[in-house]
């Protein structure tokens, strides 16, 4: 018998216990449908284990379904998120659902779809112009040349600059059908990102 420890979008710092029937595979970082009290909502694996102990001795709901056939989060995006959220004592379902898409917080949505109706329909792409001089272009072109694993600290006094930069960045980034995540250190630093996302962007969740 398979015990998955699952994640819900609830600010809370624990996860859940449920049994997985046997007629489904465990997927660490996919998305299953599993009920919560008087409902039905969608959680995230973050681990499984196999347990021998009679199945009437536990106290664990079972699996309703499994929506994804691949992960949504990368081991390392998996990991990162629990350390942040045993670092910083942030509740880890709140932590996993923030950075996820709203619409695959649908549970009649798949991930495979997702990823195809973004790259058939281009819905991730940069509707305006905005100038980048050769200084942030070139510093660019040596964060991008990596790859590798590699930090990088910006050092650009206004907040103006650093957004541009980072929209250079991100641009060339999805022009490569990729996936970014952006981590600002400062609250405000989020709310100026928004605002010139959703001008820049014409597709932003």
């Amino acid at each position: 018998m398979i015990i998955v420890k699952v994640v819900l979008p609830l600010p809370i710092r624990s996860s859940f216990n449920y049994i997985l029937p046997h007629s489904m595979t465990p997927i660490v970082g996919s998305r299953v449908l599993v009920p919560f009290r008087s409902k039905e909502m969608v959680g995230i694996i973050i681990s499984f284990k196999i347990e021998k102990k009679n199945i009437n001795n536990l106290n664990f709901k079972f699996v309703k379904h499994i929506i994804d056939n691949r992960p949504i989060y990368t081991r390392v995006l998996l990991y990162t998120l629990i350390w942040t959220s045993k670092y910083y004592y942030l509740p880890i379902g709140s932590l996993f659902f923030l950075i996820l898409p709203k619409i695959l917080k649908n549970k009649s949505i798949n991930s495979q779809e997702y990823r195809t109706n973004i790259y058939q329909n281009n819905k991730y792409q940069i509707s305006r112009r905005f100038f980048i001089n050769k200084k942030i272009l070139s510093k660019i072109e040596k964060v991008l040349i990596n790859e590798s694993f590699s930090s990088w600290l910006i050092s650009e006094v206004t907040l103006y600059v650093r957004i541009k930069f980072y929209l250079g960045i991100i641009k060339k980034i999805l022009k490569k059908k990729l996936q970014i995540l952006i981590i600002v250190p400062y609250i405000k630093d989020v709310y100026a990102l928004f605002f010139f996302f959703k001008i820049i962007f014409y597709y932003f969740y």
